[in-house]
Parts: C-alpha cells; sequence; structure tokens
C-alpha cells in the first residue's frame, strides 16, 4: 500500500522528468535520492522558466492589443470630434439628438464621410440626412 501511495505522490513528476529529460526507461531504485529529485528540481525550474516565458509573452501580447485597440479608439474619437466642430463652425450649433448619432458611429469610413459632408452640406438639415 506504502509503494502505491508514493507511486501516486511522484508518478506526475516521473512523467515530467521523462519528457523534459528525454529519459526512456526509468527504474524504480532510481526514484529516490539527489540525483533524481535533483532532475525533479532543475525540471520544476525549466518549466518554471517556461511557464514564465509564456506569461511574458501573454502579457506583452496583451499589451500590444491594449495599444492598437487605443490608437482605433483615438482615431474614432478625433474623428467624431473633427465632424461636431465643422457642424459647430459651420451651422453655430449642433442639436444633442445629432451629437448623440454622431459620438455612437465607429465605422472610420463612415466617419471620414460624415467629417466632408459637414464640411460640404449647404445646411445641419441635409447633414443630418448623411446619417
Amino acid at each position: 500500500m506504502a509503494d502505491h501511495i508514493e507511486s501516486l505522490q511522484i508518478g506526475p513528476w516521473l512523467s515530467l522528468v521523462e519528457r523534459l529529460n528525454g529519459v526512456q526507461e526509468v527504474e524504480s531504485s532510481n526514484l529516490s535520492g539527489p540525483i533524481f529529485f535533483g532532475k525533479v528540481y532543475q525540471t520544476t525550474k525549466n518549466a518554471m522558466s517556461l511557464a514564465e516565458q509564456f506569461r511574458q509573452e501573454g502579457i506583452r501580447k496583451g499589451r500590444q492589443q491594449g495599444r492598437k485597440e487605443g490608437r482605433q479608439e483615438g482615431l474614432i474619437f478625433s474623428q467624431q470630434q473633427a465632424i461636431l466642430e465643422a457642424l459647430e463652425i459651420r451651422f453655430k450649433r449642433v442639436p444633442e439628438g445629432l451629437r448623440e448619432e454622431i459620438e455612437a458611429i465607429i465605422d472610420t469610413k463612415k466617419l471620414t464621410h460624415l467629417h466632408r459632408a459637414a464640411i460640404t452640406n449647404a445646411d445641419i438639415e441635409s447633414f443630418a440626412s448623411e446619417l
């Protein structure tokens, strides 16, 4: 019974040691002592190092994605503000409902079109019909 419990406790470590160290066969007599546990320690250290590399890569990719999304949000916001500013300069006012509609648009192509329309349309009603 004690042998069975011992094998349950070191079974996962043995499998890990075998895979990372390329061990084909391990005799049961080699499962104790400083050499085996030294390999387990080194393997655990290597696995933790690998896990840390994956974690760092995940953090790097997350930051990169966050910067990309931030740039996109900044572009959308600046386009929305440019449209509102053009409307305010041309027509002296922007009705609140129209402002909210513009601020809800996140398609950059649509925003570019609306910016041009804000500059070229004859009145605010014709601009509103572009939405």
